[in-house]
């Protein structure tokens, strides 16, 4: 008796191990497929309004980074009072 229980737990942790193993490939096939998808739709010159959509989002991000690089300006000396 404790062997046919305990040969049944055992098949039904590989099954278990099999299913999730399988699950975890089939998301990751997935998630490429679809990172490949938007890959090539980036590159391909899109006409239109898409495209101009796509140059303002690049200055944009452009911009923030520069905004990022830049240091505060400080005041250096002060103004003398007249």
């Amino acid at each position: 008796m404790e062997a046919t229980v305990a040969n049944v737990l055992v098949i039904a942790a590989f099954g278990l191990l099999i299913s999730v193993t399988g699950g975890i490939a089939y998301l990751t096939a997935i998630d490429w497929r679809d990172r490949r998808r938007r890959e090539q739709e980036q590159r391909e010159v899109v006409p239109g309004r898409v495209r101009r959509e796509q140059e303002q989002r690049e200055k944009s991000r452009d911009r923030t980074r520069r905004e990022k690089k830049q240091p505060e300006k400080t005041q250096g000396r002060r103004s003398k009072k007249s």
